[in-house]
């Protein structure tokens, strides 16, 4: 009888010994990646010599969306390379870059830099650097919606111009600019004191200027002054009403003249020679 006993033991022992059962996972990653500034490139760096930019962090990261997320203000003439080595993003400037004088200048990485596993985004991901002597240290904020609906928009230009003519929109690069988030909101930081123009504008083909007939554009009704308390703007984007233009017309059809415009024409008048 012992024997019996102690033979069903072994074999309820074996049995739980081959249960094969799944592993239980912990509790969801929700930490976004941390900058180990040790290991990085020093921020907030005056006399700023072009060089490259190192940001290390404290896991695993990837790189996501570039093109989007990563905005520097003043904006470059040429576009930097960024990548990737083990746990560390580098940024670099185009060997033709030259940086503006005196200017303090913003490399915001937006949600371009996330875990590997949850693809948690680091939070408030910015380097800042001076080229002149001192670090600019004021701001200005506002919220961009749209003029006929009155929802805010997200991704939207605001631009700072030091040019104060109302064409720079169309000729230039702006000295500062941020992009609205999905409350339609906008904050440049580091600007230093001064009067500047400001539009905001959809910018469809992302060169940071009007130059698109379908691009939206808005404007405050002056000029907009940085100090220690500017107050925040409130822009309304419309679509400016286009010229009528011909684009093309069919004279081939005895007694019909078949024209094609831009847009709806109205109030048209033909005066026909005889």
């Amino acid at each position: 009888m012992a024997r019996c006993l102690l033979l069903l033991f072994t074999v309820f022992l074996l049995s739980r010994c081959a249960t094969v059962t799944a592993p239980e996972g912990g509790p969801k990653d929700e930490t976004p990646p941390e900058l180990v500034p040790e290991a990085s490139t020093p921020a907030l760096q005056t006399n700023f010599a072009k060089q490259r930019i190192e940001l290390t962090f404290n896991e695993w990261v990837s790189l996501e969306d570039i093109f989007n997320q990563v905005v520097v203000s003043p904006p470059l003439q040429y576009r930097p390379t960024i990548n990737l080595k083990g746990r560390t993003v580098r940024f670099d400037f185009d060997s033709r870059e030259v940086l503006r004088e005196n200017a303090t200048y913003t490399i915001n990485f937006g949600e371009a830099v996330k875990d590997l596993t949850e693809k948690n985004p680091a939070e408030n991901l910015r380097f800042v650097f001076s080229t002149g002597d001192m670090l600019d240290s004021l701001s200005i904020s506002g919220t961009i919606v749209d003029a006929k609906t009155g929802e805010p928009l997200e991704k939207v230009l605001f631009m700072l111009y030091d040019n104060l003519a109302d064409s720079v929109v169309r000729t230039e690069r702006p000295f500062y600019f941020a992009k609205t988030d999905k409350e339609g909101n906008f904050r440049i930081e580091n600007a230093r004191t001064g009067s500047f123009k400001g539009f905001a504008l959809k910018d469809v083909d992302f060169n940071y200027r009007y130059n698109l007939a379908n691009e939206q554009i808005g404007f405050p009704d002056s000029l907009i002054v940085v100090a220690d308390s500017t107050p925040a703007l409130s822009i309304r984007l419309f679509e400016e009403e286009r010229t009528l233009r011909l684009l093309d017309e069919d004279a081939g059809t005895f007694g019909r003249i078949r024209l094609t415009f831009n847009k709806i024409p109205r109030n048209i008048i033909f005066l026909l020679k005889m």
